[in-house]
């Protein structure tokens, strides 16, 4: 029988992350932490309290199938690009101008409320010839990471690295080919979901998401109070 690994808590995950991450000699100055979603903001927070660098949220939303709302069949983000499961939207026979309305509504509907909520109305970091580091407690599709490896490219990154303490090993695959370094603690070939492999895992509550954020925010509000189109 195949033991599961699992971790305390995310400190103890963090820590070995951060070995992992030591051992890969990566050059961190002129960098700039993301979180690719709220509850990787314990990662990110430590992570830039070791680099020593900014920190940032990327804010993510799911698109939902229309008659089943646990069927996430694409992903948008606030830069308004889109990552689609196109195997799911064939199978249900979805429109493209379904999914791209319903990104839309989304985007104006969850993603800017959050964006004014825990960034204070700014736009994301400034990450043209950064060194990003990508982190989250645990990849589970790869949708969300490859949109955000999507947005630094667009944003003109210099180095994109992606770091979880738990993966599965097809997705790491993928997201090794797409960045210049992935960093992991436990590569599974079985992956089930990554509440598996903690023993203590509470949420991250709206106030201890806030209570990083504001530590990090520095800038006047910048986003723009029209709403853009998605293309």
């Amino acid at each position: 029988m195949v033991q599961i690994p699992r971790f305390e808590d995310r400190q103890e995950a963090f820590v070995k992350l951060y070995d992992e991450l030591l051992n890969c000699h990566i050059n961190t100055e002129n960098s700039i932490v993301l979180s690719t979603s709220f509850d990787g903001l314990f990662f990110a927070d430590k992570l830039a309290q070791k680099l020593e660098s900014s920190l940032d949220l990327l804010f993510c939303a799911p698109i939902l199938a229309p008659m089943n709302s646990d069927c996430e069949i694409a992903t948008v983000s606030e830069n308004m690009d889109i990552i689609m499961n196109e195997p799911l939207i064939d199978s249900f026979g979805i429109s493209l101008d379904f999914v791209y309305g319903e990104a839309q509504r989304t985007y104006e509907e969850v993603i800017i409320p959050r964006i004014y909520k825990f960034r204070k109305g700014t736009t994301l970091s400034e990450l043209k010839q950064k060194n990003i580091f990508l982190i989250d407690q645990g990849i589970e599709t790869g949708i969300t990471m490859n949109l955000a490896i999507k947005t630094c490219i667009q944003k003109k990154a210099k180095s994109i690295y992606v770091l979880a303490p738990v993966i599965s090993t097809d997705i790491a695959k993928l997201l090794s080919n797409v960045s210049d370094a992935l960093i992991v603690v436990h590569r599974l070939d079985y992956f089930v979901e990554t509440e598996q492999y903690y023993k203590h895992l509470p949420k991250i509550s709206e106030e201890e998401a806030l209570a990083i954020m504001n530590k990090y925010i520095t800038k006047k509000s910048l986003f723009p109070k029209e709403k853009n189109a998605i293309s």
